[in-house]
């Protein structure tokens, strides 16, 4: 199978050698967290977002994730705290965390609400995700990660007045030791490993092109962190082969746009392009992209990324 491509490749004239991304992900994907991680983004879609928005906040404080979060969520359309309201007074009845019920919404739930007395009867489409956040909510998702070994807690005491941190000890002092002030806790959630630290540990977006790549090798013929051998450089984060069609995959966790000084070498060589992002990029930018390539561009946006195979399938034959 992987000869299939690699020929196509050589008949393009496309020659690549692995790039600094390839390596990464290659040995990310060998190690006993990429199975962790792997398994813990396909609960649910929240939990990419949730693990993207611990990545663009440094890995440092769930506060900062928090502020993150309402923006992803709403770009993909979805949540891990869901809210429904009596169909005739409007108060709220329900606002499960997903991650304590098996991160399904109910599907059949009856309420009577206390308001009104009026019976209510849920379905999961009565359930709206609700994107600002409280943060036991975020403590609570990323719990369930913890179990997992997914993530290992921090706890830290700040002072109010120098800021400094300390780690929080059994027997903690709860004022500074430089000015004496009081001090507080906060929370931390960290990656166990260290390899997932390495993936995520900058924001090239690597992960992003690891999930990716997940969800398409074993449906396609895939080559990934193909470093072209032309000048200037030109390198293609995935490239998958299907139907006779060559298609690059561009993955985005940035609103980084070097790529499109590419697009008149991916129009030439590629049959489609496919960008793959976790934010939005502006109009200007995608006009830009679409007067280069026209037909040949589809974007994938944040809501739609665990359906990028199916775009793919859905290309005409």
């Amino acid at each position: 199978m992987k000869n299939d491509i690699n020929n196509v490749l050589i008949k393009k004239k496309i020659f690549y050698k692995k790039s600094e991304s390839s390596r990464i992900v290659d040995e990310f994907d060998k190690s006993k967290s990429s199975k962790i991680l792997w398994k813990f983004l396909c609960k649910h879609r929240s939990c990419r977002v949730v693990f993207n928005a611990l990545i663009k906040s440094g890995l440092v404080e769930l506060e900062e994730a928090r502020n993150k979060l309402p923006n992803l969520l709403q770009l993909s359309r979805t949540s891990f705290i869901f809210l429904c309201k009596c169909k005739n007074c409007q108060q709220m009845l329900d606002r499960p965390n997903i991650a304590n019920i098996g991160y399904k919404i109910p599907n059949k739930k009856e309420i009577s609400c206390p308001k009104c007395s009026t019976k209510n009867i849920f379905t999961s489409k009565d359930y709206e995700p609700l994107f600002t956040l409280e943060s036991k909510d975020l403590i609570k998702f990323i719990h369930e990660g913890h179990k997992t070994n997914l993530f290992s807690p921090s706890y830290n005491l700040e002072c109010f007045t120098c800021g400094h941190i300390e780690t929080l000890e059994e027997k903690g002092d709860v004022r500074c030791k430089k000015c004496k002030s009081l001090k507080f806790i906060f929370t931390s959630y960290l990656p166990s490993s260290e390899a997932v630290k390495k993936l995520s540990s900058n924001k090239q977006g690597y992960w992003l092109e690891w999930y990716v790549l997940k969800m398409l090798d074993k449906k396609f013929q895939c080559i990934h962190g193909a470093e072209i051998q032309i000048k200037p450089k030109v390198e293609i984060d995935i490239i998958v082969y299907t139907n006779k069609k060559l298609i690059a995959v561009e993955c985005k966790d940035s609103n980084d746009t070097e790529f499109i000084e590419k697009l008149d070498y991916i129009k030439k060589m590629f049959d489609y392009l496919f960008l793959v992002s976790t934010n939005k990029f502006s109009e200007a930018h995608l006009e830009k992209i679409r007067t280069v390539l026209g037909e040949k561009f589809i974007l994938v946006q944040p809501h739609e990324i665990e359906s990028v195979a199916d775009k793919i399938h859905a290309l005409p034959k």
